[in-house]
């Protein structure tokens, strides 16, 4: 699949707890439900540093505070 969003695939990373597929992209962040359909698209208009993700990691503190650090080497944003 590509499309404006998806292509220059840096990262992907699978949820299994959330049952999604985070994927760091040079147009920004893009998830997709565990049948592969897209859902979301983040960008920076969406909070995120800048439209050129290199990075995502996915975290779960045992305490409910899941989520996704979408990045780059020298910047972070959480959600």
């Amino acid at each position: 699949m590509e499309n404006e969003h998806v292509f220059c695939v840096n990262r992907i990373v699978e949820d299994t707890r959330q049952g999604a597929i985070a994927v760091a992209t040079a147009n920004g962040l893009v998830i997709f439900d565990r049948d592969g359909r897209q859902k979301q698209v983040m960008e920076r208009e969406a909070g995120l540093i800048a439209d050129h993700v290199t990075d995502v990691a996915i975290y779960h503190d045992g305490q409910g505070g899941d989520g996704m650090a979408p990045g780059d080497p020298r910047r972070e944003s959480r959600f």
